[in-house]
């Protein structure tokens, strides 16, 4: 019986084709890549929306207090100079 060796046996395994398809693992990098890219936007976007809340120290659609003593709504009286 002849020894084979360990070189052999890798050289040997290598050279034959031991998959049929590379379709299968297409369709799994495909649906991975789509997961990751959805996984970072997410979070890309969790941490503008923080960042935006810091500026303008409201949250997201929060109307914001009254400024320089002016009504929230907008409506102002106007002083006349005397």
């Amino acid at each position: 019986m002849k020894k084979i060796t360990f070189k052999e046996v890798l050289t040997t395994a290598m050279r034959k084709q031991t998959t049929t398809e590379n379709q299968a693992s297409r369709i799994v990098w495909d649906n991975l890549e789509e997961w990751v890219r959805r996984k970072v936007q997410e979070f890309i976007q969790s941490l503008l929306e923080e960042e935006i809340v810091e500026l303008l120290g409201r949250q997201k659609s929060e109307r914001r207090s009254a400024v320089d003593g002016f009504p929230a709504t907008g409506t102002a009286t106007v002083k006349s100079g005397s």
